[in-house]
């Protein structure tokens, strides 16, 4: 099965105002202990800084791309939901065998009578 492409894009943009930004709040760090976090993980996946993804007063933030889940307000305790989010992307879980022989499907529908007893 191919893996998919995916990368984790960090916004780093420093305003050096009264106005927030990612880089301010220490996302550099993050993204240096994420990189540390996946590669524990076995999950071999890029994180790449960005300049900014426009939600300043909620970061730092970060979204796994192409088009995955975006992280606001980041912080070092909540890198593992990151690396989980990456883990169920790169490994979803296994989807139960379905039986598709109608002959098998029935019997294993069907009661067996000499199992039930009744107080006749």
């Amino acid at each position: 099965m191919p893996t998919r492409k995916i990368s984790i894009l960090v916004c780093i943009n420093e305003r050096f105002s009264d106005r927030p930004s990612c880089g301010v709040q220490g996302s550099a760090k993050l993204a240096k202990q994420l990189e540390y976090k996946l590669q524990e993980a076995g999950l071999p996946i890029p994180v790449e800084p960005i300049g900014c993804f426009g939600r300043c007063h909620e970061g730092p933030n970060l979204r796994i791309a192409p088009g995955g889940a975006f992280f606001t307000e980041m912080n070092s305790a909540r890198l593992d939901d990151v690396v989980a989010a990456v883990a169920a992307i790169i490994h979803p879980p296994a989807q139960p065998a379905t039986c598709t022989d109608p002959l098998l499907a029935s019997l294993s529908g069907a009661s067996d009578e000499s199992t039930h007893h009744s107080d006749r």
